[in-house]
C-alpha cells in the first residue's frame, strides 16, 4: 500500500486549521462520527468493519490554528501536531485506502484528563467488536505498548515497526476497560507543544504502510489484556524466587512460569497452551476472519 503524501497533506491541513470545537462540530457534520458526552466526558466516535478500535485526541496545548507547508522537504509546520496529525491520518487511511476501524477521537489528553475511559465504556455497552486497540499520537517513529506490555504482544509490535519504545501516558493509557491490549504509534512529528512543531510526511508516509500491515495481518487477532491480580505473598508461584519445580521457561503472554514442555512456539513467542487456546477461541469468537 503506497502513501500519497500530497493527498495526506490536505488532510492535515484540514485538521490543523480547525480549532477544538470546531474541529469536533466538522467531524460531526462531514465525517460521520458521533458526539458522546459533554464538557470533560466528551469524545468523538464512528463505526467502523475492523474490529480494531483506532484512537487520537482532537484537544491540543497551544490552539494556533497557523499553518504552513514545504513541499519540497515534505514538512508540515504546526503546533496543533499533537494530535490533529494523529486525526488527520486515521480519516485520510479510512477515505483512501479503505481502512476502517471504529475510531475514537478523545479530548483532554493534553492535561491528563483524557476522555478514553468513556469512550471505552461506551464501546463495551454498545458491544463494538475490539481485538486491540492502536493510537496514534506520538514523536518519531517508534511503537510503544505502556502497560499493555508483555514479550508477546511487544515482539508481535516489533515485527512491523522499527523499535518498540519506552512511553507513559496517552489516551490509550485510559480504556483498560476494553480488556484487550493497546498500543501508541510514532507518526513523525517533533517538538510538539511548541512554536516549532512539525511533521516530517515522508516519515508520517512510512509510518502508515506499517499501520496498515499490522492491521491487515493482525486485525482477527484478539489480544485480552488483564489486569495483574497475583497476590503479593513472597510464596506467590508468579515470582522467581519461588517457582514449582522444572518451572524454568516464562509464558510470553501470561507471564506464569512453566516446564519448557508445557509451552509452544505461537506467534514469534514461546506460549503455554492455555493461552494459545483463549487467543484463537477469542480470533473465532470475534468472526472476523480478513
Amino acid at each position: 500500500m503506497k502513501i500519497c503524501i500530497e493527498t495526506l497533506e490536505r488532510y492535515v491541513q484540514e485538521c490543523c486549521t480547525r480549532t477544538r470545537e470546531e474541529c469536533f462540530t466538522w467531524l460531526e457534520k462531514y465525517h460521520g462520527f458521533k458526539i458522546i458526552g459533554s464538557g470533560d466526558e466528551r469524545f468523538a466516535v464512528r463505526l467502523g468493519v475492523v474490529p480494531i478500535v483506532g484512537v487520537c485526541h482532537v484537544d491540543t496545548v497551544l490552539a494556533d490554528v497557523a499553518y504552513k507547508y514545504n513541499a519540497k522537504d515534505k514538512t508540515v509546520s504546526s503546533t496543533e501536531l499533537d494530535d490533529r496529525l494523529g486525526l488527520a491520518c486515521w480519516l485520510y487511511l479510512s477515505d483512501c485506502h479503505g481502512v476502517s476501524p471504529t475510531i475514537v477521537c478523545c479530548d483532554n489528553e493534553e492535561i491528563g484528563q483524557s476522555t478514553g475511559d468513556y469512550a471505552a465504556d461506551y464501546i463495551r455497552e454498545h458491544n463494538i467488536p475490539c481485538n486491540w486497540i492502536m493510537e496514534l499520537d506520538r514523536r518519531g517513529t517508534d511503537v510503544v505498548s505502556y502497560d499493555y506490555s508483555c514479550p508477546l504482544w511487544d515482539n508481535l509490535l516489533g515485527q512491523f515497526f522499527l523499535a518498540v519504545g519506552q512511553g507513559s501516558f496517552s489516551d490509550v493509557s485510559r480504556m483498560e476497560a476494553l480488556g484487550v491490549k493497546g498500543c501508541n504509534v510514532a507518526i513523525g512529528y517533533y517538538a510538539e507543544h511548541t512554536l516549532r512543531c512539525h511533521a516530517k510526511l515522508d516519515e508520517t508516509a512510512d509510518q502508515l504502510e506499517r499501520v496498515c500491515a499490522m492491521i491487515d495481518s493482525l486485525a482477527a487477532l484478539k489480544m485480552v489484556w488483564k489486569e495483574d491480580s497475583a497476590p503479593e505473598s513472597p510464596f506467590d508461584f508468579y515470582r522467581d524466587s519461588y517457582r514449582y519445580p522444572n518451572a524454568d521457561e516464562q509464558c510470553a503472554c501470561c507471564f506464569d512460569y512453566f516446564d519448557s514442555r508445557d509451552l509452544d512456539n505461537y506467534l514469534g513467542s514461546r506460549c503455554c497452551y492455555d493461552c494459545i487456546e483463549d487467543i484463537k477461541t477469542e480470533q473465532s469468537a470475534s468472526g472476523y476472519t480478513r
